[in-house]
């Protein structure tokens, strides 16, 4: 029948419609039946499905190889830091990383520098397995079987979201994509080239996922005939990779990391004993690298005798730490590497490919997970308990410095989020984020140091973390006290509110109070600090200050946006008005903060007096861009008139800008001003402080938790090592880290003046930015920028 014809094929009756068991909507969905709705219907899929689309998608290709490149590149080139002379290499890096696979390129790259890894090497079989590991992990995220997990998670997480009765509305309603690999035909020509192909090449030529059926029957009067792949891949024009040197043992050129003076005990021990066993023996003692003992990043060797049948003790090669506990003793120096991995992006496998890239033995990556849980929680201790000291420290100072009540201070709070808390359409109903970090310094001194934080995290490595047990009471039935979610998926990740009630809560156990807060405007921390006042528990009532930075960018958006003052641009074009708009938001921004920084420097600080001279420079600055200056002399600070005109030498205006002078354009302009330079907005901001510090400090903590690897177990950890690098100094934070956790840095040695050198050159760094010269060269740097942009539009 005809009509049958259109029914598709997964639809078999009413009762198994397309809707059953979908995630984004109930079967009873139904939109009314009209003409109009059904004409709006149709246009929205024939955006999909037209005929225009089908023929520009007939292939069926995707860029998501290279989008997938592109987070590797994030590997190579983290976002916050940037390569200015190397930046072409790491990403050539990066590119031969995915054409060859983790572990193949670094064999291929050291054998093409001459720094070979011989075959057969501890190195070479660790990096042939990362090799192997990372192929069979490939192959398991393209089953059917991991494809189908990941599908009924995301039902699981819409019918959990629909339980909770939380509904949101959708831009976009993803599929999954069917699996629409199609098997290479066989040639049946014989007079076609017989080819015997290496396997991988072939799986290349044969697995063709984008060639339509028309464009492989073309193909078929041209194609080569194959032979079954070889079982192994001989490589005749790439240069053949050395084994060990004349020596049978593989590990006889690698490299070990070892203490100096266990090494010369070693030795020492073994000559004098060898001596003494056997005098007329005139062999060479070698390491038995065959009954080598890996422990970690260190090792333990024995001494053997070419000759004759000596064999020494096995000596421990590292310095041990003092547990005093039963059982093996952790290294030192296991220790102290996963103290300057925590202060770094690099996670376990980074570490694991530097030391195997230099024929250096590695531990595996399950050692090093073992190990960095042990030394993240000690990390997370020993802040925690800094944090305390410094708690201590400011009640001391504000006693000092004769305050009333010492115990009240002034504390700046942000948050930071391991995702963006609005890209997760159709993966999840939820906000994508799963891991925040909320942060409280205090503005009492210049350092700001960091007084609390809340961790928040999701994520479990032992299971997902969907919903709370009833009977155990934890978010998972399975799951011990010692899991790394605190939080189920079902809370809303992007409650700062909470976030910053918990913190205000610990700073109350040390007996410290909030009596001013800066945030962003849009924060409901104040909301939390004014509740806990209202409930009783702080006796100090908050204030809240608005974060001047923020509400700059603020004011410089909502001119930018206001299309009343697009029309009072002076240019001919829709256009040049808005580049013009865009120049004359950021200039107004400026001068409204200039104006109010000389009016605190000419009034030594009195806020009454600012605030009264403020009131009538609101309408100097707007009479100044509509061309009038006699309210400068009077009012102003930035601009003196004629001679000395604010427009004089800016690098977003022209001398010659200038507003038509009328009472509507006095209007709109004062209104702009008065977003900054308000009696209100002064209030807010009468202490003119800011979030810089906290907004610092998020930028810090990427470089401990960056955005392209999800730490689950270790997050809180690495989060206080951030904060604890940023309390100290990036030096001195590492030198007291290993003091605390007994794998001390002799002082002296060359680590400790390199430590100390780079805490200097911190201390410098920050200096020279707030130096005047520093700001000047910006300032001239920003001027010159715009300057060539005014050129080039000429």
């Amino acid at each position: 029948m005809p009509g049958a014809e259109r029914i598709p094929l997964h639809v078999k009756d009413f009762k198994d419609h397309g809707l059953k068991g979908r995630p984004f909507l109930q079967n009873t969905f139904k939109i009314s039946s009209n003409n109009e709705n059904l004409d709006l219907l149709r246009k929205q899929i024939n955006k999909r499905l037209g005929s225009k689309v089908l023929d520009k998608t007939r292939l069926n290709m995707n860029t998501n190889f290279v989008e997938g490149f592109n987070r590797s590149l994030r590997r190579s080139l983290p976002s916050n830091v940037t390569f200015k002379k190397n930046m072409s290499g790491r990403a050539h890096a990066a590119a031969h990383s995915v054409n060859y696979g983790p572990g193949e390129s670094i064999l291929e790259l050291c054998s093409a520098l001459h720094c070979d890894i011989p075959v057969g090497s501890s190195a070479y079989k660790a990096l042939k397995n990362i090799q192997k590991t990372d192929i069979l992990q490939k192959k398991h995220k393209q089953s059917v079987n991991y494809k189908v997990f990941r599908s009924e998670k995301r039902c699981k997480l819409y019918k959990l979201y629909e339980k909770l009765s939380e509904i949101i509305q959708y831009e976009k309603n993803m599929l999954m994509k069917a699996d629409r690999g199609m098997k290479s035909s066989k040639s049946k020509h014989e007079d076609h080239p017989t080819l015997d192909l290496p396997k991988k090449k072939h799986n290349l030529v044969v697995n063709d996922p984008y060639a339509n059926p028309q464009e492989k029957s073309k193909r078929a009067c041209r194609a080569a005939r194959l032979l079954r792949p070889m079982t192994e891949e001989v490589l005749l024009t790439k240069p053949i990779r050395k084994n060990a040197k004349k020596d049978k043992r593989p590990d006889y050129n690698s490299n070990r990391a070892i203490c100096i003076y266990k090494m010369e005990e070693m030795w020492n021990a073994a000559f004098k004993e060898h001596q003494l066993s056997n005098p007329q023996c005139g062999g060479v003692l070698l390491c038995d690298l065959e009954n080598e003992e890996k422990r970690g990043f260190g090792t333990r060797q024995q001494l053997i005798c070419t000759k004759c049948d000596y064999k020494s003790k096995r000596y421990t090669l590292y310095e041990e730490l003092e547990t005093r506990k039963p059982g093996r003793k952790a290294s030192k120096l296991d220790t102290a590497i996963h103290v300057g991995l925590s202060q770094t992006p690099i996670a376990y496998t980074g570490i694991q490919k530097i030391f195997l890239s230099g024929n250096i033995l590695a531990p595996t990556t399950s050692s090093l997970q073992r190990r960095a849980n042990t030394v993240m929680k000690q990390i997370e201790q020993i802040n925690k308990q800094d944090m305390k000291r410094r708690r201590n420290d400011i009640i001391e100072i504000n006693k000092l410095r004769g305050k009333e009540n010492p115990h009240a201070i002034s504390v700046q709070m942000d948050g930071m989020y391991n995702n963006p808390l609005y890209s997760g359409v159709g993966r999840t109903p939820f906000q994508p984020a799963t891991q925040t970090v909320y942060t409280a310094a205090e503005n009492e001194t210049s350092k700001h140091n960091i007084l609390a934080l809340n961790i928040k995290n999701k994520l479990c490595s032992k299971h997902s973390s969907l919903d709370v047990d009833n009977d155990s009471g934890r978010l998972h039935e399975d799951c011990t006290d010692e899991c790394s979610a605190n939080i189920p998926m079902v809370k809303s990740i992007g409650d700062e509110y909470t976030w910053a009630r918990e913190c205000l809560l610990d700073l109350k156990e040390d007996a410290i109070e909030i009596e001013h807060l800066v945030t962003d405007a849009d924060s409901s921390a104040y909301k939390a600090a004014l509740d806990l006042h209202n409930e009783g528990i702080n006796n100090v009532e908050p204030e809240n200050f608005l974060d001047t930075r923020h509400l700059s960018d603020h004011v410089r958006k909502g001119a930018k946006s206001d299309k009343t003052l697009l029309k009072v641009m002076p240019a001919t074009t829709k256009l040049k008005r808005q580049k013009l708009l865009n120049n004359f938001s950021v200039d107004l921004t400026e001068r409204c903060n200039k104006e109010l920084a000389l009016a605190y420097k000419f009034y030594a600080g009195d806020f009454f007096k600012v605030k009264n001279k403020i009131s009538h420079t609101v309408d100097a600055i707007a009479n100044c861009y509509m061309g009038n200056h006699a309210r400068c002399r009077k009012n102003s600070f930035a601009c003196k008139g004629f001679q000395g005109s604010w427009l004089k030498g800016r690098p977003f205006l022209q001398n010659t800008f200038k507003i038509s002078s009328n009472n509507e354009n006095l209007d709109l302009l004062r209104k702009q001003i008065n977003k900054r330079l308000g009696s209100k907005v002064l209030d807010k901001t009468r202490l003119n402080m800011n979030t810089n510090f906290v907004e610092g400090f998020n930028r810090s903590l990427r470089r401990s938790l960056p955005s392209n690897v999800t730490f689950k177990k270790n997050m809180s950890g690495r989060a206080h090592a951030a904060a604890h690098s940023v309390n100290y100094g990036p030096g001195e934070s590492i030198l007291e880290l290993c003091s605390a956790l007994h794998c001390d840095i002799p002082v002296g040695s060359s680590a400790y003046k390199a430590l100390k050198n780079i805490q200097k050159l911190t201390f410098c760094r920050k200096k020279h930015k707030q130096s005047v010269n520093y700001k000047v060269f910006e300032v001239k740097k920003g001027a010159s920028y715009t300057n060539y942009t005014k050129n080039l539009a000429k």
